[in-house]
């Protein structure tokens, strides 16, 4: 069955004119952890990860997205069935067949919206680990077997990136008996990003040798998918700071509190491309992840992260 080229136009316009259908989640609609950080693998192969996601759950629904698409265009044409029928000389059309068959030519103005963001409402913990070009086991337990230096050491590319002055953690380091040796700068105008007295308890109370500076936070799992796991990102005042090794499983007791937010960009790097930040999920796959070591709840990783500067991925 065919409409004439007017009657054909008025659907069309009825169409428009309505809002679109869009697939529906229920409460028991959600994404694990595992899935999240299995869709990030895919950030780069599509250019974000939420287009990776959305490819796959239209490959996984289509029978439904098909169906959501004919009934669209049925009820559309139900509010014109008197001239329909008229037209037919027909008044018992079927028009869901109907609109099976004028699919082809409707199809342009049906657009079934997945509602990715209202799939995605749930929160990710994360790890913001800082790497270093002078991590061998990356530990003050390592470092401290002969002696402890500032330059060129793990410790004192953390004491920069925290804006500690170096000076006074010679000091805390030699009333507790450590020996250090080489230049510690007295550098009274920085601005802290930890409280010393309690960074110092996080360096002195670790329970494993292998450990990196480690920051917690969130993310939203939308905002985590659109713009993964690079770019510039704001780590407000108040998450937690200590040391982890993801692959022995302890790390310190996370105590410390960032006292003003931190901005890091997780695309750059120091003199080397081993002194960067690198962003990972808290996957619950991986036996040593950070919740499950610590027996702690989610509020361990305090508050949500925030993307400066990517783009918003229309979805």
């Amino acid at each position: 069955m065919e409409l004439s080229e007017d009657l054909l136009s008025k659907v069309i316009n009825e169409m428009k004119s309505r809002k679109q259908p869009e697939i529906y989640w229920d409460y028991d609609d959600t994404i694990d952890t595992k899935s999240i950080v299995k869709v990030l693998e895919h950030a780069d192969e599509y250019g974000s990860a939420l287009w990776y996601l959305q490819d796959d759950i239209w490959e996984r629904n289509m029978d439904c997205i098909y169906e959501l698409e004919i009934d669209f265009i049925k009820d559309c044409l139900e509010t014109l069935s008197d001239e329909i029928e008229e037209e037919f000389g027909c008044n018992c059309i079927d028009y869901k067949k109907l609109a099976n068959e004028l699919r082809d030519n409707l199809i342009d103005y049906v657009s079934v919206g997945l509602d990715i963001k209202g799939l995605l409402r749930g929160t990710e913990n994360l790890r913001i680990t800082m790497y270093s070009n002078m991590d061998c086991m990356n530990s003050f337990w390592f470092e401290s077997q002969g002696g402890l230096s500032y330059e060129e050491s793990y410790l004192g590319a953390v004491i920069d990136m925290l804006e500690l002055n170096p000076l006074k953690v010679k000091e805390l380091l030699e009333k507790d008996g450590h020996t250090v040796y080489g230049e510690w700068p007295d550098l009274p105008l920085r601005i802290p990003y930890v409280d010393l007295a309690k960074f110092y308890d996080e360096l002195l109370n670790q329970s494993c040798p292998a450990v990196n500076l480690t920051i917690l936070g969130q993310a939203n799992q939308y905002d985590l998918l659109k713009n993964g796991t690079k770019g510039k990102v704001i780590i407000p005042k108040g998450n937690r700071v200590g040391f982890y090794s993801s692959w022995q499983g302890g790390g310190s007791p996370f105590d410390t509190e960032l006292l003003r937010d931190f901005e890091i960009d997780l695309d750059g790097h120091g003199e080397t491309k081993y002194d960067h930040w690198g962003m990972e999920v808290d996957d619950p796959s991986n036996a040593y992840h950070l919740k499950n070591c610590y027996g702690t709840y989610d509020d361990i990783f305090s508050s949500e992260i925030t993307y400066k500067t990517t783009e918003d991925a229309t979805v």
